[in-house]
């Protein structure tokens, strides 16, 4: 599961023209990882019909956010990135850019899905 988020980190940071490549891939996977989180927890919901989100205020995803890009600041090192930008590398064109849709899809299906999961959670 770890390996599917080190290549798009790694599609990101090879790809991503910005003044700072690595905390910009960073946020993406960030990104990806809190909508995958959102995605379970809303199944969860959805089928169980127990919240765990039930809370005041949306600033408490801040608590989880903040130390959550921190931790993958640490983790995705400058030798760690080096590590994993060679082992992208090495990787034949096509399925370098597998992971480019990837990362796309990444992003864009949990979205789809934890609009349509919230639509249907608030219907209940």
């Amino acid at each position: 599961m770890l390996r599917f988020y080190n290549d798009i980190y790694a599609y990101l940071l090879k790809n991503y023209n910005s003044d700072d490549p690595r905390w910009a891939s960073i946020c993406v996977v960030a990104l990806i990882h809190i909508l995958h989180l959102s995605l379970l927890l809303l199944a969860f919901e959805y089928l169980t019909h127990v919240s765990l989100l039930n809370v005041k205020s949306k600033y408490y995803s801040l608590l989880f956010t903040i130390p959550w890009l921190l931790i993958l600041f640490n983790y995705y090192s400058e030798e760690r990135s080096r590590v994993l930008l060679q082992r992208f590398n090495q990787k034949k064109r096509a399925a370098q850019m597998r992971w480019g849709v990837m990362s796309v899809l990444s992003i864009f299906v949990p979205l789809v899905l934890v609009l349509v999961l919230i639509s249907k959670t608030s219907m209940m």
